[in-house]
């Protein structure tokens, strides 16, 4: 792995923003220069009445998402190829000062797993992270701290806190429409935040078909974490803990 600075988060995408513009992007060096973004009332015109999906625009060469919990935290640039997004977003440190598991701004995480669970906050450490989701499943018992929790040693208190995506499955990830393929960008950055090294695995494993192959391809461009995602499992399924 190649070392990097750690990268402060001003230079990251601020989800506390409401508006974002991205200048040194190739749509504002391209049709940004003559044209300008549809309003509210075009992209709701092409929208589709019974679901909320991206709406394209063709001749901009835009899709633009647009739902309630959109935020500027899904502003992350477009990488090239799944294993080279993944190695480069995982060269992102913060620094000692700001180190926390949460949102990119460091608000409580945005991921679907974890929002609106009892006393969900950013965590300065990852073994705080892991004692909070033991304690999570066994909150109701009169004494929490006396229920055996098996899964917890199975979470690797040791791993780095790295830039996770949070829901990385084949229908965020755009290719190439011709020979040779090639992966364009990964996109819909809405779960995206700063986890445990093996975060991204777990959500990838959790939400791919087991009868599809994608699941196995998953094992090739992410570290397997099989202990890891036994006790992630455990804590999804189990009534009350997620």
């Amino acid at each position: 792995m190649s070392t990097k600075p750690p990268t402060p988060l001003v230079n990251l995408p601020n989800g506390a923003q409401t508006e974002m513009n991205f200048l040194e992007s190739t749509w504002f060096k391209t049709h940004g220069l003559t044209r300008e973004f549809p309003s509210p009332e075009e992209v709701h015109a092409l929208a589709p009445k019974e679901n909320l999906v991206p709406v394209k625009f063709v001749d901009l060469d835009l899709v633009v998402k647009f739902e309630p919990n959109v935020s500027t935290s899904e502003a992350i640039r477009e990488l090239p190829v799944p294993e080279m997004i993944l190695s480069r977003l995982r060269t992102l440190r913060q620094n000692e000062s700001e180190q926390a598991i949460g949102s990119l701004s460091h608000s409580p995480s945005l991921d679907q797993v974890l929002e609106f669970r009892s006393l969900l906050r950013p965590f300065l450490t990852v073994a705080s992270f892991h004692d909070w989701l033991s304690w999570l499943w066994c909150r109701h018992d009169p004494d929490p701290q006396s229920v055996p929790d098996v899964w917890r040693q199975e979470l690797p208190d040791n791993v780095p806190i790295v830039i996770t995506h949070g829901d990385l499955h084949r229908s965020n990830i755009i290719v190439t429409a011709t020979s040779p393929t090639r992966v364009l960008a990964v996109i819909d950055w809405e779960q995206a935040g700063w986890g445990p090294d093996y975060w991204e695995y777990c959500k990838a494993k959790v939400t791919a078909h087991y009868n599809k192959d994608w699941r196995g391809w998953i094992d090739v461009f992410l570290e397997p974490h099989p202990s890891a995602l036994e006790a992630f499992n455990w804590y999804a399924d189990t009534p009350g803990a997620l």
